[in-house]
């Protein structure tokens, strides 16, 4: 049984996504599910989330925004993914959503779509699980994750924390420099490992929100 979970987790990568199916058995709350939001995004996202009108977005591609590397994306998919500007303010991308022209009717297995319209599908789910995220208003709790593919330095990483010391933020990291930044606010979580599956590392941490 799927049950309506209030959390508002939103994570840079999938292990929100994750977390939800896996541990909370919830709906996704809000429309950052199964993504990848670079560190510069995810910082414009903070900063702003008060303020942001999410029903405002457009489309983009991702082989215009990442223009060297794969950057976690397969690479027969390079040229097909794609995302959203959010307001003029942060974009995020849906890897997961496959574009493949002789599939007429979505497929889904486990967190990937295989779909010829794979842009109508990230946008559908997009504007049903925005309505649910505002109709909640829950304020959020991040969900970061340190991987390397996305620009999570330790120095942005370390920004973020002291930036942002009202927001609730959960960071699963690798540098060891970031458990002095631990607040009531702030959880600091280490594994030795952070690039590889977000699946994998929330198992090895056994994770509670």
């Amino acid at each position: 049984m799927i049950w309506a979970c209030k959390m508002n987790i939103i994570s840079n990568c999938c292990a929100g996504a994750y977390y939800y199916r896996d541990y909370l058995k919830s709906q996704y709350q809000n429309p950052f599910i199964w993504n990848i939001i670079s560190s510069y995004d995810i910082y414009n996202l903070i900063k702003n989330y008060d303020h942001i009108d999410f029903t405002n977005y457009e489309m983009i591609k991702y082989d215009k925004y990442f223009k060297t590397g794969l950057n976690g994306v397969v690479e027969s998919q390079y040229h097909y993914v794609v995302g959203l500007n959010i307001d003029n303010t942060f974009n995020v991308f849906y890897p997961h959503n496959y574009y493949d022209p002789k599939i007429k009717t979505p497929v889904i297995d486990n967190a990937c779509c295989w779909y010829y319209r794979n842009f109508e599908y990230t946008v559908d789910n997009y504007e049903k699980r925005v309505r649910r995220m505002l109709l909640s208003k829950e304020p959020p709790i991040y969900l970061i994750l340190t991987q390397n593919q996305l620009n999570y330095t330790e120095e942005i990483s370390t920004r973020i924390l002291s930036d942002f010391i009202n927001d609730q933020i959960i960071m699963i990291t690798s540098y060891k420099s970031l458990q002095k930044l631990a607040t009531t606010k702030h959880r600091i979580i280490l594994t030795e490992n952070i690039n590889i599956s977000p699946q994998d590392v929330l198992k090895r941490c056994n994770l509670v929100i």
